[in-house]
Formats: C-alpha cells, sequence, structure tokens
C-alpha cells in the first residue's frame, strides 16, 4: 500500500471499514539533488506548406501552462500574465538566461510536439477572438508558422497520440474546437458546458474528456479520428466517498483532466463542495475518477483498495462511528483522510514509474503526490513538496514559487518542472522514489521575469492566490471563489452563529447540518454550541438543512471598477471595507480581526483586482436583430430597465432597491431580514450563472420570465420580447 503513516495509520476509528491495510510509509519532502528566434507572422487559418518532421512523441498530450520539449533541451512556459512564451534551457540551471518570445496576446497553455510547439491565445489583439499559435522548432530556435482562429477564450490544449487532431477548449466562449494538424485547419467547433478547460485525450486517439471549472460535470468528446466529431455532457458527482447519504455534491476549479496510459481511468482533480471533512467550510479536495465507458459509476472499489461502505439511508461516515467511539459535535473523525490534500488544484500530472498522481495546489504553494490507483487518490497523500518560501515579514505569502500552475516530468520522471505564476518563476522538484522519509531541501528556482516595478500590485497578486494568510484566508484564497476574477457558480449560506456577533461567516451549503439526516440529535447539539436557533433552520421533513441567508458568488472582474457601496445591501462604502468584511466571511477566526492588518492587506488587492485581472474577451460582432430589439426594450421608459442599469457606469447605478414583492426563500434557507439589495453590474451578465442574490434561477430567461416586476417591468412583454431582451443582455 502506498499510504503515509501520518495520514492514515493513526486514524483506528474506521480505517479497516476504507481500507484493506496500511503501510508505514513516510511523509515529508524529497531532497532536491532551445532557444527561440525571431517570429514570422502567420494569418489566421494559414496552412503549413510542407510536411513536418517526426522527431520524438510528445512528452505529454495535454497543455499546461509549462511543457518540455519533446527533444529535452528546453522547457517551455506559457507567461499569460506578461503576453509572453518563456524559453527556458535544459539541463535545469538557476541562472540560465530564459528567452523570450512576445504574443500577440494573453497565453494559457503550451503544448511541446515533434518539432513543433503549439500555444492557445486567449485573445489576439483586442478582437474577441482566440488562437493557436503553430510554432515550428528551426535550427535557430522557434519560428510562428501559423495562427489558427479560434472562439474567444482559447484555453486549453490536447493532441491526439498521432499528433493529427488537435482538441482547444474556449472557457468564457463555452466552445470546443477540433483541429486538424496537418491541415492548420478547424474541423468542428462544438457547443459544450460552461467554462471547459482541461483535455484528456484517450490512446485510442478518438475519444477525450474535459473539464470544466464550474460544475461537477464533464464533457465526453467522440469522433475525433474522423470529420464530424461530437460532445455530449457526462455527469460525474464530486467526492462520492465524502458525500452525504443521497446527495450529489457540485465541483469547481476543474483546471485540469488527466487519463492513464492503459486509458480506463481517468482523473479529475477538483474542490468538492459542501463534502465532508475536517472544518473547511468549502468542503474539501478530490480527485475524482471516471471510468472510460462506465460513465456515471463512481470508482469505490478498485484492487480491494477502497471498499467503504455506503448506505442508501445513512451516512457511511455516521456508521462507522456508531461502531466506535462516541462522536463529539464540530469534529469530523475523517479529517486526516486528505482532507487537506490540497487547496485549489491548478494542474496535475501522472508519474507512472510510481503509479502516482502529482498535484499544483495553488493556494498552498506545494506540489502534493498521490496515490494514483486510490478511487479517490486525495485520499492517499503520499508526499507533499515544499516549493515555496515565505518570507514577507507582515503576509504571509510566498516570495519563492507562488501559486504554482503548471506541472512537467523530466524524461526519466526523477524531476518535476513547476511554474510559478504569482512569483514568476520555473523550480525543478527532485522526485523520491519508492518509500522512506524525506528531508525538506529548497528546490532550484529560475526567475523569469526580472522583477515587477509595482510592488503593491505583485503583492496583490500573491495575496489573491494564496490561502495561506491568516488574517483574510481561511483555509481558501480570492481565487479559490473567483478564478480568475469570475466566479465557481454557487451559492453560499451567509450565518451569523451567535446573535452577538458582529459579523457573518459563509460556509459552503452543505455542511454541517445537511449532513445529520437521521442523527438529529448531533445536529441539535452543534446548533446549541454555535448557539444557531432551530427555528432559524429550515429544510425538508426528517431532514435539517443549514440555516442563514443564500449568496451566490458574484463576479469581480470588470465590475469593481466604482468608488462604492459594495456588498449585497450596499453596506460598504468603498470596496477596501468591503474587502475588509469579506475577510471575516471567509474564515471563521477572529483572533486576527485587527483592523490595521486587513486594511493593509485590502490595499494590496484592490490594485490587483482593478488593474490585474484581465476581464473576458468580447466578441468584435455587430448585434443582431433580435439584440438591437432587446436593447430598445431595455432603454424603454416601461421597462425601466435602463433607469437602474446605467450603461456608462457599468450598467448599474449602485443603488439600494427593495425587491418587492420580496419571493420566499430558497429550501434550506432562512427569510431577509432586509429586502433591499444593491442594483448589481450587468457587464458579462451572459457568462455568470446562476442568477439572483440567491441564485435562484439557472438562466436569464428564466429570471426575465419570474421576475414578476421586482426588477424593472417586464410582466408586460411578450415572450418574443422577452427572449429579445435576454439576447441583448447577453451581448453586455
Amino acid at each position: 500500500m502506498r499510504f503515509g503513516s501520518t495520514q492514515f495509520c493513526s486514524l483506528a476509528l474506521f480505517a479497516s471499514a476504507l481500507l484493506t491495510g496500511c503501510s508505514d510509509r513516510g511523509g515529508g519532502e524529497a531532497p532536491t539533488s532551445a532557444q527561440s528566434g525571431a517570429q514570422a507572422p502567420g494569418p489566421a487559418g494559414s496552412a503549413a506548406t510542407a510536411e513536418q518532421p517526426r522527431g520524438p512523441k510528445a512528452p505529454s498530450l495535454s497543455g499546461a501552462s509549462l511543457a518540455r520539449a519533446a527533444e529535452d533541451d528546453a522547457l517551455y512556459v506559457a507567461d499569460e500574465d506578461h503576453r509572453a512564451l518563456r524559453v527556458v534551457p535544459l539541463p535545469f540551471q538557476r541562472d540560465a538566461e530564459p528567452k523570450t518570445i512576445a504574443l500577440p496576446g494573453r497565453p494559457a497553455q503550451v503544448l511541446a510536439a515533434s518539432g513543433r510547439v503549439f500555444v492557445t491565445v486567449r485573445e489576439i489583439d483586442e478582437s474577441g477572438a482566440g488562437a493557436l499559435l503553430v510554432h515550428a522548432r528551426t535550427p535557430s530556435g522557434l519560428a510562428e508558422q501559423a495562427r489558427v482562429a479560434l472562439p474567444g477564450d482559447a484555453w486549453g490544449i490536447a493532441i491526439t497520440p498521432d499528433e493529427r487532431r488537435a482538441i482547444v477548449t474556449s472557457a468564457w466562449t463555452a466552445k470546443l474546437s477540433v483541429i486538424d494538424l496537418e491541415k492548420l485547419t478547424v474541423i468542428a467547433t462544438l457547443d459544450v458546458g460552461r467554462e471547459p478547460r482541461g483535455i484528456a485525450v484517450m490512446p485510442s486517439g478518438d475519444r477525450a474528456y474535459v473539464s470544466h471549472l464550474v460544475g461537477s460535470g464533464v464533457t465526453r468528446v467522440d469522433g475525433l479520428a474522423g470529420e464530424a466529431p461530437t460532445a455530449s455532457s457526462v455527469a460525474l458527482p464530486a467526492a462520492p466517498l465524502r458525500s452525504p447519504a443521497g446527495v450529489e455534491l457540485s465541483a469547481s476549479l476543474g483546471y485540469a483532466a488527466v487519463a492513464n496510459a492503459a486509458g480506463d481511468r481517468v482523473y479529475f482533480p477538483r474542490h468538492a463542495l459542501g463534502a465532508l471533512g475536517g472544518d473547511a467550510w468549502w468542503g474539501t479536495p478530490a480527485v475524482d475518477v471516471l471510468l472510460p465507458g462506465r460513465e456515471g459509476q463512481p470508482d469505490r472499489a478498485l484492487s480491494g483498495r477502497f471498499k467503504p461502505a455506503m448506505p442508501k439511508t445513512r451516512n457511511a461516515l455516521f456508521e462507522q462511528v456508531e461502531k466506535g467511539r462516541p462522536w463529539s459535535p464540530g469534529v469530523m473523525p475523517h479529517s486526516e483522510l486528505g482532507a487537506d490534500a490540497f487547496v485549489q488544484p491548478r494542474a496535475a500530472v501522472l508519474r507512472p514509474s510510481e503509479e502516482t498522481l502529482l498535484v499544483a495546489s495553488e493556494g498552498t504553494d506545494e506540489l502534493v503526490e498521490l496515490d494514483a490507483q486510490l478511487s479517490d487518490p486525495s485520499f492517499g497523500v503520499i508526499r507533499r513538496h515544499k516549493i515555496t518560501i515565505h518570507r514577507e515579514t507582515y503576509y504571509d505569502v510566498a516570495t519563492r514559487c507562488g501559486a504554482p500552475s503548471g506541472i512537467a516530468l523530466s524524461s526519466d520522471e526523477a524531476a518535476a518542472y513547476v511554474h510559478c505564476r504569482s512569483t514568476d518563476e520555473v523550480v525543478m522538484v527532485s522526485l523520491a522514489r519508492g518509500d522512506g522519509q524525506y528531508h525538506s531541501v529548497p528546490p532550484p528556482a529560475l526567475k523569469l521575469v526580472a522583477g515587477e516595478a509595482d510592488e503593491s500590485m505583485s503583492l496583490g497578486r500573491r495575496l489573491y492566490y494564496n490561502a495561506t494568510d491568516g488574517v483574510m484566508s481561511g483555509k481558501l484564497a480570492c481565487a479559490g471563489c473567483h478564478p480568475e476574477g469570475r466566479e465557481d457558480g454557487h451559492v453560499w449560506h451567509e450565518v451569523r452563529f451567535a446573535p452577538d456577533d458582529q459579523s457573518d461567516s459563509f460556509m459552503s451549503g452543505r455542511e454541517p447540518f445537511v449532513n445529520f439526516v437521521g442523527h438529529e440529535a448531533q445536529a441539535d447539539a452543534l446548533m446549541q454550541r454555535w448557539k444557531v436557533k432551530s427555528e432559524e433552520v429550515r429544510g425538508e421533513p426528517g431532514r435539517v438543512s443549514a440555516a442563514g441567508h443564500p449568496r451566490q458568488t458574484p463576479m469581480l472582474v470588470a465590475r469593481v471598477a466604482a468608488q462604492g457601496p459594495y456588498g449585497w445591501h450596499g453596506e460598504s462604502k468603498d470596496l477596501p471595507a468591503r474587502l475588509v468584511a469579506g475577510f471575516t466571511l471567509h474564515r471563521w477566526s477572529s483572533d486576527w480581526n485587527a483592523d490595521s492588518l486587513a486594511v493593509a492587506r485590502a490595499g494590496h488587492l484592490v490594485k490587483f483586482l482593478r488593474e490585474g485581472l484581465v476581464a473576458p474577451p468580447r466578441a468584435k460582432a455587430e448585434p443582431s436583430a433580435e439584440a438591437l430589439r432587446g436593447k430598445a426594450i431595455f432603454e424603454s421608459k416601461e421597462a425601466m430597465c435602463s433607469s437602474c442599469h446605467v450603461a456608462a457606469t457599468g450598467y448599474t447605478d449602485r443603488s439600494v432597491v427593495p425587491l418587492l414583492p420580496a419571493p420566499p426563500p430558497p429550501r434550506g434557507f432562512v427569510r431577509e431580514s432586509n429586502e433591499a439589495f444593491k442594483t448589481p453590474s450587468l457587464l458579462f451578465v451572459g457568462g455568470s450563472p446562476p442568477y439572483f442574490h440567491d441564485g435562484r434561477y439557472a438562466t436569464l430567461l428564466e429570471l426575465v420570465e419570474k421576475n414578476a416586476d421586482r426588477m424593472g417591468r417586464t410582466s408586460h412583454l411578450s415572450a418574443e420580447d422577452k427572449k429579445a431582451l435576454v439576447a441583448y443582455l447577453e451581448t453586455l
């Protein structure tokens, strides 16, 4: 078995129910033991002029922000924040001089194949369109060969094993493109679910799976080898081994998808929102495993490794508690079972020689190594590679290797190269083999950028990604709920645990009360401990749910330029004040509630939020006739939409307006004591569901149809008018 002794062997309570055995393997850290040429402009969609040389095979079929050359002589880094492709020579040396290739837009991922390097660019020259840049390796370095035009926000890339097809996801526009790499033309553009990201191609080359940043579902792509590929949605509930009985959890931060060489397992590192484990208010990490050909059947027992009982009517956790020691309110007995394996998974790669999965933990600046043979590898933390240094005097954030966002293995799998986004570095981590104890040695780091001219912006960027600063974070950074300044699509519980509390706190919506079906006594004890009144709890008969007000995660990028006010009720006078208030929502401890410490952090964050975050691409196209009709309705005196959603100020006048008649609260929440809400910005509203402050509407059309004249006047509109209004809103 491959479990670290510190992770598993001490858990006598129900290890026998979950595991068939436990080794004496120690945890800890492992010891550390090309050139570019001038680029040649290429027109969009231009074709290759000659057959491409077939050299060494691609080290990986999936892209990342970091890739190793097939020829093993260079690393390529997609530097999104500086609109550049960096070329780092191998063998790795900390004092090497990386080469820089300026790009026409912000790159997201890079993939190195035989003789060619592919780079996805999110937006080309403010046009709104994305692109796949194709660079050919030449004796003098890299030369741009072609640009293939793609839907806006081109992000993830993967290629088939024969290197004849590429698959590219376009995140904001929710598209997937299949590209003929010999002709360099797009074969098909498919509509997929929201925020598609990572891609895992099956060994057959005819199928791929795609992760999504929002929600638990994934996409399956078939027919890649042909001329008419198709896409279909596949349900993949998050963390089934940690889910309350009968509940299918949602997920967020699905940046990566990784397939094994046999093609019988695809790994999706994510955050399971509301999963059982520890005291994490947002849930727990999980690596959800999909079995191709057995979609919809979670891998709960593989090779005898994992055989937990999962009763249909009662939670398996409490089944084990009843057989062991008494349960104590507020303590989750399996909190050590990988409940903090990683925070904000950003990239992942398999290490076949050790049968492990490496995951970049963006929030904690770690590289974690997990047992890839488990039903959920996050239960099997083999070792944590501490790749960061924190030497800030007043802020617990990275000064070296912050926000790891890309991983590439060396050819012999003895080292991992990691791209650290918030500190602009690449580090080389020596990977141990087999069992044993390990000593932590800082890995060698190579700086990609000489230094940031704006120190406040640099600090704000690191604060945004780090989940380690005790003043502002409760185990999850800003980027954990607001990836790239967008949002996770989740509805949270905003709860005030005690009547005399001065601030509210967030819970994921599942923890803690919804988990106690058949265990109301424990729920009552927990409510008494937290001073939550039982009459404030709403739920189905026989089911206790969390109290509190519903709050959907708001989008930040492009919506925080105004002076103020901020907050759902406009309760914060300006953005710094709102951030300080938000720090208390995101952590449950008041030990660090010092105004001066919080205000200092808010100042740096404000700068990054307003200047460092980049808005999603907007297509530069003439509006349709339907959208123009909707614009006229939006601006009409009858509809009154534009009276509050003022175009000149980000489609909001920031006024606080009562929503009358007040709708009843969604199931599991309490009624609002204050029914007046700040008018939200409508910028990019078409891509940020769910809608309303409580997320009750899944689509804009549903919101308009059920508005009941709470916001403007829409009841008089015909069905066609309502669709036209939505068509216009989707252009904002």
